[in-house]
This record gives structure tokens, sequence and C-alpha cells, in this order.
């Protein structure tokens, strides 16, 4: 019979083996999310000398909508789910307020554009009612989704004078 006092006894003393035969420094990589119970437990145990995980650049980032797992990562104009081998989740990035320039823009799904969240701005963006995630931008004589050709949406609109 196991009288162990902790579950995963053995996995425990293990994983506390590996940690004192640190010579150095040790740096521990948890999701925040998912951290194991021996990581939560240093963590609750040594706050004072823990950092914490939201001080990371990784967890300052978006958590992928798809998979609710892992976060996005900036790709250039666009996010990506950083699991990119078993989530294939892309979305756009927003470019920066036409009007203000700022970096605030919030997509409104129901009017199909993006709105600036600046107090002081009404700058919006429209974004491509076929793909719906991505937005339009100026190819000259007409406007294109910036899926394209990422994801190969094709969606065009002419403009009108």
């Amino acid at each position: 019979m196991d009288d162990e006092k902790f579950p995963y006894a053995e996995e425990r003393r293990l994983f506390y083996v590996a940690l004192t035969r640190v010579k150095k420094d040790i740096i521990l990589v948890a999701q925040p999310y998912k951290a194991s119970p021996f990581i939560k437990e240093i963590i609750e145990d040594n706050k004072e000398i823990v950092k914490n995980l939201n001080e990371n650049q990784m967890s300052s980032n978006p958590i992928c909508p798809k998979c609710n797992d892992e976060y996005l990562i900036d790709k250039g104009n666009f996010r990506q789910c950083v699991d990119i081998k078993f989530c294939n989740y892309t979305e756009s990035k927003l470019p920066n307020c036409p009007k203000c320039g700022k970096e605030n823009m919030i997509k409104t799904y129901h009017y199909n554009i993006a709105t600036c969240q600046d107090g002081n701005c009404d700058g919006t963006i429209k974004l491509c009612p076929h793909c719906k995630d991505w937005h339009l931008i100026d190819k000259g004589n007409f406007w294109g989704c910036s899926n394209f050709p990422y994801n190969d949406c094709r969606y065009t609109e002419s403009k009108k004078n």
C-alpha cells in the first residue's frame, strides 16, 4: 500500500533532486494557465524570489481564441498561434488608427469595422466582409483584403468616387 503524503511523490522527489543539483541559476518555464502542480507550489512557497509569470514577454500576448491553450505571436501584419503545428489559427494585426496614429483599434464585428478606442478620435477601418477577421487595405484603384495572399481571401471592392 502506498502511504505517500503527496500525490505523485516519486515524480516530486525526482523534480526536487533535479532542482537541487543546479550549480548557478535555474529558469523554470511554464505556461501560466497550464503550470504543473509542482511549479504552482514553488511559486506559492517562494513568492518573494520567484518572478511573476505575467512579467515575461510571451504572457503579455493574447491567448489563442481557437485552442485556448497557447499564445498568439506577431508575424508582421498578422498574429498566429505559437503552436502552429497543431493549431492553424491566424488573425490580422490591425494597423494604427488612420486618424490619430495610435495602436488602439478594436474590431466591432456587428458593424464590420474596427474603431479607435481613443476617446477623442473617431477613426475607423473597414473589416473584410468575406473573411471577417482581416481588414481592407488601399490597393490603388480598389480596396483589397489584408488576408491576401496569406489565406487566399481574394475579396476586393472598388473605390467609389
